[in-house]
Parts: C-alpha cells; sequence; structure tokens
C-alpha cells in the first residue's frame, strides 16, 4: 500500500482493483474484520485499551507524512466530493479534536486521536465514484476505511488505525440494513456513542459523522458541493443514485439529466408537488431540519449533548443555511414583482464558476468537465432564476468564508502543530 501512496501509476492501478470482484472481496473481507474486533462496546473498549500504548506515535512527523500519503489520492477525488471539501473536513474534525470538552474528556486518548483522521472519510470517492457505489458491495465509506487504514498501520500502529477506519466505515447514518439500488445489503454498524462517568466512547465515529455534517449538513459550501457532484456524475456517464437530503428513511432519487436541471431552480414545492430529485434548496433544507437538537426524531443529533462545541458549530451553520435559503427565495419574489428583462446567462454562470473553483479544488481537468455538463443545465433556467443566482452568489461566497475562519479560530487556540496545518490549509481555500 505504500507504493501506491506515492505513485500516480499506482492509483489507478489500485482503482482499477477495488472496482474488481478481486478488490471488493477484499475490502469487504477488512470489513468483516473491522465489525469482528471493534463491533461492540466491549471490544471497542478492549481494542482504545491496547491502542493506549500507541498514543505516542500521534505527532507532527508522522501526521505530515500521513497528510503527504494523501496527496496522491486527493488528484483523483472528483468534483463535489474533492480536495476542497477533505480540507474542510479537516479543518472541522481538527476544531473538534482541539476545541469539544466533550472530545477532550474522551474516554480513551486514542479514541479521540483516531476519530481526527475521521476527517478522511471520503477518500473512497478517490477509487470509485461516489454514485456509483450504490451498486456495489463496498462503497466509498468501506473503501475509505481500508484505504485510511493502510495509510496509517505502519505510523500510528495496528490499534489506532482500526479505530480510526471502523469510524470511517460507519460515517454514514444508517439505522437499519439498507438495500441499495444496486440489490445490495449495506450491514448495520454498532455505533453506539457511550458515557462512562462523564467520559465520552467512541469519539471516533462522532468526529467522523460530526466533521461531514459540518460541510454537508450544515455548510453553505454544500450548495455549491452537490450540483458539482451530479454534474460530475452525468459527465462520467454513470447512472448515480443520491439520498435526498435529511431523509429519515434513505430515500435515493436518480441523478440525471432532469433532476440537475430541476436542482438549480431556486424554490421549495409543497411535500406533494416534488417529483423526481428535490431543488437545491430542497435538499439543503432537508439536511438543516435534520441537523438540530430542537429535531427530537432525526437520525443525526442523537448524541450531540455529549459534544457542545459540535452542537453550536451546527447550529451557527444551519441558520447561515436558513439565512441563504430566505435570501434566496426572497430575491426570486422581488425579481417576479419587477418582470426583469432577459439576461444573459453567461454573468451569473462566470460568477458560479470562479466561486466553484475556489470551494471545490479538484483537478482543473475534471472540473472543466463538470462545468461543462453544468453549464448546459444552467442554460435551461429561466431569466429570474438566472438573476437570482447572480445575486446571491456573492453573500454564498462571504458565508462560506466566514465558515471555515471559524474553524480555524478555534484551532489556532490549541498552539499545537494542527494550527500551523490549519494555517496553511485555510490559504488554500479562501
Amino acid at each position: 500500500m505504500s507504493s501506491v501512496s506515492v505513485s500516480g501509476t499506482g492509483i489507478l492501478e489500485l482503482k482499477a482493483y477495488v472496482n474488481s470482484p478481486n478488490g471488493q472481496n477484499t475490502v469487504n473481507q477488512f470489513i468483516e474484520c473491522l465489525r469482528d474486533e471493534l463491533g461492540s462496546r466491549e471490544k471497542y473498549e478492549s481494542v482504545c485499551q491496547k491502542a493506549e500504548l500507541s498514543t505516542e506515535t500521534f505527532n507532527e512527523i508522522n501526521f505530515r507524512e500521513f497528510m503527504e500519503n494523501l496527496v496522491p489520492f486527493m488528484r483523483e477525488l472528483p468534483p463535489g466530493h474533492d480536495s476542497g471539501h477533505l480540507y474542510r473536513d479537516f479543518l472541522g474534525s481538527a476544531a473538534l479534536f482541539t476545541g469539544d470538552p466533550g472530545i477532550n474528556k474522551a474516554k480513551y486518548k486514542s479514541d479521540s486521536i483516531a476519530g481526527l483522521f475521521g476527517f478522511a472519510h471520503d477518500i473512497g470517492n478517490s477509487l470509485i465514484h461516489r454514485y456509483a457505489d450504490k451498486n456495489m458491495i463496498a462503497g466509498h465509506a468501506e473503501i475509505g476505511a481500508w484505504v485510511v487504514f493502510n495509510l496509517m498501520r505502519d505510523l500510528f500502529g495496528r490499534e489506532i488505525s482500526m479505530i480510526a477506519a471502523y469510524g470511517i466505515a460507519a460515517h454514514g447514518h444508517l439505522t437499519k440494513d439498507l438495500l441499495t439500488p444496486g440489490g445490495f445489503v449495506r450491514k448495520l454498524y454498532w455505533a453506539e456513542l457511550f458515557d462512562n462517568n462523564g467520559l465520552v466512547g467512541f469519539a471516533a465515529k462522532i468526529m467522523a459523522r460530526g466533521c461531514d455534517r459540518l460541510d454537508t449538513g450544515g455548510g453553505v459550501s454544500q450548495l455549491v458541493r452537490d450540483l458539482l457532484a451530479s454534474a460530475d456524475a452525468l459527465e462520467q456517464g454513470i447512472k448515480g443514485y443520491d439520498i435526498k437530503g435529511g431523509s429519515q428513511d434513505m430515500e435515493y432519487f436518480e441523478v440525471n439529466r432532469e433532476s440537475l436541471i430541476t436542482k438549480l431552480k431556486i424554490e421549495i414545492r409543497p411535500q406533494d408537488a416534488r417529483i423526481g430529485g428535490p431543488t437545491i434548496l430542497e435538499h439543503l433544507d432537508g439536511y438543516a431540519n435534520t441537523q438540530i437538537q430542537q429535531n427530537p426524531s432525526s437520525v443525526y443529533n442523537q448524541d450531540d449533548d455529549k459534544v457542545p462545541l459540535l452542537a453550536l458549530l451546527i447550529k451557527d451553520r444551519v441558520e447561515r443555511q436558513w439565512f441563504l435559503k430566505n435570501r434566496m427565495l426572497g430575491m426570486m419574489k422581488s425579481l417576479y414583482a419587477l418582470e426583469p428583462g432577459v439576461p444573459s446567462y453567461v454573468a451569473s454562470w462566470l460568477k458560479f464558476k470562479s466561486l466553484a473553483r475556489q470551494i471545490s479544488h479538484a483537478d482543473p481537468w475534471k472540473l472543466d468537465r463538470t462545468f461543462s455538463v453544468l453549464e448546459r443545465a444552467w442554460q435551461e433556467q429561466n431569466p429570474v432564476t438566472l438573476a437570482a443566482w447572480a445575486d446571491s452568489i456573492p453573500t454564498i461566497g462571504e458565508l462560506y468564508k466566514a465558515e471555515v475562519e471559524s474553524y480555524a479560530a478555534i484551532i489556532q487556540k490549541s498552539g499545537t502543530f494542527l494550527s500551523d496545518i490549519s494555517a496553511d490549509i485555510l490559504k488554500r481555500i479562501i
């Protein structure tokens, strides 16, 4: 695995392997090993206790080497599930690691260290397409767990690497076994955040899920990410599937040209009128409504009382999303009342492309191909929608900048080597 981590040729070979029956079987066997060794509280604590002997391996030299080994994989990440997403996930995970009282009171130091690596939970998308993984036995979470374990093991020891891998494999919010459109069953992971005399257990799960929630269910960057990911699936010719934002029953919709055109509309329709895929505001609103503690039926927020910084950050980001949603919907109403002329789509499109490049950081060639698909859907929008997009994009950029800077401010207070790494990342993404 070490040769793969530094070789572009090796990455291509690995991509072919994990998409083959043998590769899928290898990953699936690894996942079954994870379940067998960590799939209950008793087993999980046993591995954490062994991992406590290896916590000294968590140092700047080893961590920077791990980050360097991720780079070839990051280059292969597709638009929407790209380096920008991974960078923001790192900032979110590092903010929790350095600043959350619950994570700081983790029963096992090894558990919280392993949890930090949850920022790489989507690295499996470098080897299989995110929306095609519903047709495979091992999806992006399972492949990502396998990759991260192999990149970590020689640096941080087997036990810490296993804990990190389990958290990544379980970073989805399944509440039951899931039958995929491809006919495969994704089995539920044991994922019980437990409390032992005020000390949190299973930090690895809450951190992997937490940083993902911050950039998906909470961050305004999801508005751009989701459009790019859908367009990328179409550009790749993949019959892909996504889950409707906030769907408690993991309800799928097909990603196709019609769903992409619908997604660009700035509207929220009555539930009984939502045929096919959601609009982007419906998608984000579904996520946002399931993220906050005021929603007792949500599968996402049941443990937020144990991680107060995560709960605070989620609340902040959901409020930004609601502000943006209301602003965009209000702009649509104002423009309809003014009955504007027919503007060129170019002004709004160029603004969107500029913001998307800032948020994505995908390979420029991949991003340009994705843009070619998204632009065609953009041209299908009515003049009022295009004008509303043009007006809203600067606000999206301002909210995005405020979000990522808030992570860095938390990490900087720690005075650890993560402060320097986060400062470098912040310069790249704003």
